[in-house]
This record gives C-alpha cells, structure tokens and sequence, in this order.
C-alpha cells in the first residue's frame, strides 16, 4: 500500500501455507520448538465464546500468565475445516505441556441439564482429569471480574 517503485518479484510470490494438524503433531514429536512450548493455562471452551475467551486470555496475559488456545495458539494447524485424529492428538499435547486448565462455563457450553455440549470439551476435561492437571471451572455468566481472578489464583 502507498509503495512507489517497481515491486520486485519476492513482492509478487505467494505461498500457500496449508498447515494441517497431521503437521503439527510431526513438529512436536520432531523435538522442534513446539514441543518446547508450556503454557499456564490451557483454556476449554465454546467455539460460541470468542469474546469470553479473549476476556480471560487478556485477563491472564495481564498477570504473566502464557495462555493456549487453539484457535489462537496454533492458528496455523487447528484450521476448522481440517478436523482429524491429529487435531485430537494435537489438543492433548497442549494439555500436557500445560500447567492446568481453565473451562469457561457458559449457557453455549452446558445445557439446562448441566451436561457438557461439547465432544471436545468434554475430550479435553477427561483427558486434564487423566493427567490429575488442576481444573478450574469459571462459571462465566454468574461471575464478577474480581471474583474471576480470585477463581483463577490472580489474587
């Protein structure tokens, strides 16, 4: 935008990084820098929760606290539309490269039954109760700001 000049031809390539999860999963067990990575927080949600969700990312990001979240984390690889085992395997390397795991409660995550909607949510909390990772449930639709960081040990 705005450039004056004549383009050169590495301005005019474009590569297509179609990343998959499959891809991902090589990475980590490649001993490459994703399976470097630890994360504080591990956060369990809602696709339906964005906002809610980058409420308490900024929230934690606020404290020091290095959060995952999939479709933020590793953009890249856990595409929607590549759903496989490997998206499966990729989330449960997260959860053990995190140090515990946040689920955001809401009325788009659990029915009037109180039963969790979600397959990977429930993936992702059976598999953190596997590992005995600390699970804090942060029932986001009745909870203050200040009560929030008091569930998440930010105060």
């Amino acid at each position: 935008k705005g450039f004056k000049g004549k383009k050169k031809s590495y301005m005019l390539n474009r590569t297509d990084f179609n990343m998959l999860p499959k891809d991902l999963i090589q990475r980590i067990e490649n001993n490459t820098i994703q399976n470097q990575k630890i994360y504080d927080v591990f956060i369990s949600h809602s696709s339906l929760d964005t906002e809610k969700v980058q409420k308490v990312k900024q929230l934690l990001n606020s404290y020091n606290r290095l959060v995952y979240i999939d479709w933020i984390s590793d953009t890249d690889f856990l595409k929607r539309t590549h759903i496989s085992v490997y998206t499966e395997l990729a989330l449960k390397k997260r959860i053990e490269q995190s140090k515990s795991i946040v689920f955001i409660k809401t009325n788009n995550s659990v029915g009037n039954d109180n039963i969790i909607n979600s397959y990977w949510i429930n993936l992702e909390l059976e598999y953190a109760k596997k590992l005995n990772k600390k699970i804090i449930v942060l029932d986001f639709d009745s909870l203050q700001d200040d009560q929030m960081k008091k569930e998440l040990g930010l105060v």
